[in-house]
């Protein structure tokens, strides 16, 4: 139990079902979904078109979508939603020519939540995009009010929004950054959902809409093409998964990133635990936090160790086998008191995920 002489939060209990996001609004929504007696898919996409309107600083629909789902009588299951490259682009090329940086039309994909939302309602939903799309639509249109940590993310991106028209055009409140409280509305968002309820998901990957987000990124240089969005499938896949502390802990294998929390949880098996609590911040619980922000797995070094074991999680032999250990090394730094000296660890055994 904890204390409640001092701030904090209780734990939430329910009977029925539970539903928790980044923001109030896609909560509620995803709550009045489930109220209605739709299931945690329809849920889950409900909260996520809401997310993609009222923090537009996070993954919106030109981004990407991961999920992890149980589903009774068929255990746990994944979808990766995320995008490709466009097909004439030239990897090798571009990076030999040193133009490869965030803001660079090459580093692009094509966007795949709309597909992934398509694909997981129609596979194991019980509404359509229309009624999961309608609370964004709402928001989109009346408003919605900027609350503060919105305010605060978008503050910070405010350079970020000034390069270019279209983002001075619709993330901007009579030229300024929306601050805490203001009521912000996206019309031309709106439209774009109402199309995609109309015809789909064709609404988004094929006809006007396809055809601004392709001229644009060509204009910017990109190699995009129509084909490359018409032809976008998100896909279905076994997640991956390694035991700690009693629990299974499942990820969608790479290319997505969660590989690393995996790796990082399998680093703290090979340290003395001294009796503390796993979910604490006594060391050695606190050491993964200052090895993301600090140490080996910076964004470069991860970058690296996912392109390596992508290629052995792409192997026959490997999709064959129901369970399965991949090997690679990370150097972790542990030495007390000066943070120097390299500790090699077999940080990477991961298995598929069986429940």
């Amino acid at each position: 139990m904890r204390d409640f002489q001092r701030p904090g939060r209780s734990l939430a209990y329910g009977t029925r079902a539970m539903a928790a996001s980044s923001h109030p609004n896609a909560t509620l929504a995803a709550l009045d979904v489930l109220k209605a007696g739709g299931n945690a898919v329809d849920a889950a996409v409900t909260a996520a078109a809401v997310l993609a309107v009222c923090e537009p600083q996070s993954t919106g629909i030109g981004g990407d979508c991961f999920v992890l789902m149980h589903v009774p009588g068929e255990g746990l299951k994944g979808f990766n939603g995320s995008g490709r490259s466009p097909r004439g682009l030239d990897a090798g090329a571009i990076i030999a020519s040193g133009a490869l940086d965030h803001f660079s039309p090459h580093t692009v994909t094509i966007p795949g939540a709309i597909d992934a939302w398509d694909q997981v309602l129609s596979a194991h939903g019980t509404i359509g995009l229309d009624e999961a799309l309608a609370p964004a639509i709402r928001y989109a249109e009346s408003g919605f009010v900027v609350t503060p940590r919105v305010a605060f993310d978008w503050a910070t991106d405010r350079e970020l929004i000034e390069r270019r028209e279209g983002s001075r055009q619709h993330l901007l409140l009579n030229g300024s950054v929306p601050a805490e409280g203001n009521v912000m509305q996206f019309p031309a968002l709106a439209e774009t959902l109402k199309a995609i309820v109309k015809r789909g998901r064709d609404g988004f990957y094929a006809g006007g809409i396809a055809e601004d987000m392709v001229g644009d990124l060509r204009a910017l240089g990109g190699s995009h093409v129509l084909d490359d969005f018409a032809a976008h499938r998100g896909e279905w896949v076994t997640p991956i998964s390694t035991d700690f502390s009693g629990l299974d802990i499942a990820e969608i294998p790479p290319n997505g990133h969660g590989i690393t929390a995996l790796v990082l949880l399998n680093i703290l098996k090979h340290l003395p635990t001294r009796g503390a609590d796993p979910l604490s911040a006594q060391e050695p619980w606190s050491i993964p936090r200052d090895l993301m922000r600090d140490t080996a797995l910076s964004q470069s070094d991860r970058q690296t160790a996912l392109a390596a074991i992508v290629g052995a999680f792409d192997a026959p032999s490997v999709n064959q086998a129901p369970e399965y250990s991949v090997q690679f090394f990370f150097f972790f730094q542990v030495a007390p008191g000066r943070g120097a000296g390299l500790l090699p660890v077999n940080s990477l055994e991961i298995r598929r995920a069986t429940q």
